[in-house]
């Protein structure tokens, strides 16, 4: 990556008396005894299955990297585990179905007494809302016909890799990435933030779009219809019956009644708490190993240099806040993908090593699906590669980079229009 010459000045370490280059607009740290580093944010979860999936990788994170270290196979197989995996999320869906079945039971048992109704119809809703289901498109995918170049491209990589073509390609605000699989056929969709794409050069292009689709072939059970929807039914459950507090003063003279009934939703909770424990650590080693797997497809397809160099851009997002402010806070609304690219271009060499060490961290990670960046740049390095399977010529990428630019307005619209809703108020 290149880097400009920023306003720069020096300073002494304050614990090892090291002379630091300080440079104005980014963090002054030590690259000596790493004083002032800063700390990687930490990841926060967004739901219950997050939380529990952090927690086991803090447990077994590097015990799964050291056998990955030891040349462990990574090519998916129906063992055991998968095996428990599947049929506890067979359990959970039955027992889906059979709360449905006993909400009706209950209402045709002693119909009309309307209480037996109330509660038949709360358990049929509560069995329907949580019911087995695929995941939808909220917005249709670009066609193949306007973005031809786009999805040639993608194509070639999925046949190098045998896998089936992606059914759709969605172009979003996001600084990510993400593959998923929508519907009963479960077709391929792939996910690409517009930002992130605008400052890939053209092997770290393909370093993205292979680990994506690798996404489609490694066996990651999160990915499928049956286990996800398993474990979205266990949170669902989990976050319905969890009481906010036990004893709550607004029901006034019926508080003393919901101690009682607090108390058993609250062990109702902690038990669909276990399940959900229990599966999510079931899951979770298959789960990281599709997430090396995908790694180390992505270094066989786009090179080793490229993958390792898209996790370091991955971390710019910091960088894409920034810019974020910069065009709201100057009125350069128009400018938003010019202005990114430059910033990311004129990251000074020290700020780039910084970023790299940042990675390093044990808490340093994109999302809590992923193994930590320090991990993930650990195994690929220890990868015997000696070339890229695939080069993408300059004139196809250009092309490519022509064709998504015509989205630049309508998502830097969305970009700005989100910020401003999230963070500022007028």
């Amino acid at each position: 990556m290149k880097s400009m010459v920023a306003n720069t000045d020096e300073k002494v370490c304050p614990d090892c008396n090291h002379v630091m280059e300080d440079i104005k607009g980014y963090v002054t740290w030590c690259e000596k005894c790493n004083w002032n580093l800063k700390t990687a944010k930490k990841y926060v979860p967004k739901s219950i299955f997050e939380k529990i999936y952090l927690r086991a990788g803090e447990k077994s994170g590097q015990n799964l990297l050291h056998s990955l270290l030891q040349k462990e196979n990574l090519n998916p197989t129906f063992f055991s585990l998968k095996l428990l995996t599947l049929v506890a999320s067979s359990f959970i869906h039955l027992a889906s179905l059979c709360i449905f079945v006993s909400g009706f039971y209950l209402i045709k048992s002693d119909f009309p007494n309307v209480l037996f109704i109330i509660l038949g119809i709360s358990l049929m809703v509560l069995a329907w809302i949580t019911r087995l289901k695929p995941n939808k498109l909220r917005h249709p995918p670009l066609s193949r016909e306007h973005y031809p170049n786009l999805y040639k491209f993608t194509d070639e990589i999925s046949s190098t890799l045998n896998a089936d073509k992606v059914y759709g390609i969605i172009i979003d605000e996001k600084f990510n990435a993400s593959f998923s699989q929508i519907g009963w056929k479960q077709k391929k969709i792939l996910r690409l933030g517009l930002p992130l794409l605008s400052v890939l050069n053209k092997q770290e292009l393909v370093a993205l779009i292979s680990h994506e689709i690798a996404h489609g072939i490694n066996g990651d059970l999160n990915k499928g219809l049956w286990v996800g929807s398993a474990i979205h039914t266990l949170s669902s459950w989990y976050q319905i019956t969890k009481p906010d507090k036990i004893f709550d003063t607004r029901y006034r003279a019926g508080a003393l009644f919901m101690i009682f009934a607090n108390i058993l939703l609250l062990l109702v909770s902690k038990i669909l708490y276990f399940l959900l424990y229990l599966l999510c650590h079931l899951n979770w080693r298959d789960s990281q190993r599709a997430e090396y797997l995908a790694d180390q497809i992505a270094a066989k397809t786009a090179g080793k240099e490229a993958i390792l160099s898209l996790l370091n851009k991955l971390h710019f997002q910091d960088s894409y806040e920034f810019t974020i402010l910069k065009v709201i806070n100057t009125k350069r609304e128009g400018h938003f993908f010019e202005d990114f690219v430059e910033q990311v271009l004129m990251t000074p060499e020290k700020e780039l090593e910084r970023i790299k060490r940042l990675e390093l961290l044990d808490n340093s990670r994109l999302d809590a699906t992923h193994p930590p960046t320090g991990n993930r740049i650990t195994y690929i390095n220890s990868l015997d590669l000696d070339k890229a399977n695939f080069i993408i010529k300059n004139e196809t990428y250009q092309l490519i980079m022509n064709e998504i630019s015509e989205l630049h307005l309508s998502i830097e619209k969305s970009i700005l229009d989100d910020y401003k809703l999230r963070y500022i108020q007028f």
